[in-house]
């Protein structure tokens, strides 16, 4: 049974501590984790669920900005996609990546209590990042406040298959390597943690529904290693 974490203001602190902290090794190791795999799961995902019809799209939680320039690629004329993400350690090395690209802006801001009106975007995308929101339900209403009628969210995180295998990697080795290329295994011991304490994939999609989200959708990679679950809002809000 997934479940929130406690601590509210306290986790947040934490979380952007330590993402500040891994910023600049951040992509390096999780390339390393996954064997590369994370880059074809992003670009799958947005393959999948990607419409047309998205040309104002949000990146909550954009972290290096990996998934955003993904999402700038398939804009179309006119589009643009905006970044968010409460770490400034991490939005820099995304700004650095579109300093000179005029679709892309970043700003700072947290995906519990976000800056934008109502009905702002045609899709938000949230990518490996929900495990570490103190408030999911919440979150979630959020993200949905600001897509317009029709849009769409989009969650893609790690989620625990019924795999030993997988279980012993995420207890052994995520944290040997951590502690291998960062000097430090704390970070990569709570990543296993937050797979472990987040929502089974049935739940995910669940939690999306009870959000406010219709005709949810979901793609499984790796036996559910990764899911990425899309929910749509009706066209009548």
């Amino acid at each position: 049974m997934g479940k929130n974490y406690a601590g509210g203001r306290e986790k947040e602190a934490y979380i952007r501590g330590l993402f500040s902290d891994i910023a600049p090794v951040y992509e390096f190791i999780n390339h390393l984790l996954s064997f590369n795999l994370d880059r074809f799961w992003r670009r799958r995902a947005v393959a999948r669920f990607w419409r047309p019809s998205h040309r104002r799209v949000l990146d909550a939680c954009c972290g290096t900005g990996e998934l955003t320039e993904i999402l700038r690629q398939r804009l179309p004329a006119g589009g643009s996609v905006i970044g968010v993400d409460f770490c400034e350690d991490m939005l820099a090395i995304a700004k650095k990546r579109h300093r000179n690209v005029q679709n892309v802006a970043y700003q700072v801001g947290n995906i519990q209590q976000l800056s934008f009106p109502d009905n702002s975007f045609d899709a938000v995308y949230n990518c490996f990042a929900l495990r570490n929101v103190s408030d999911v339900a919440g979150a979630l209403a959020e993200m949905r406040r600001v897509l317009k009628p029709g849009g769409q969210l989009v969650i893609i995180d790690l989620t625990l298959p019924r795999s030993a295998l997988w279980h012993w990697y995420l207890s052994h080795v995520v944290p040997f390597i951590g502690r291998l290329c960062h000097g430090d295994r704390k970070p990569y011991t709570y990543l296993s943690a937050s797979i472990r304490q987040f929502y089974p994939p049935a739940e995910l999609r669940e939690r999306l529904r009870q959000a406010g989200l219709q005709q949810v959708e979901y793609l499984q990679f790796c036996g559910g290693v990764v899911t990425a679950v899309c929910g749509t809002v009706a066209e009548t809000d």
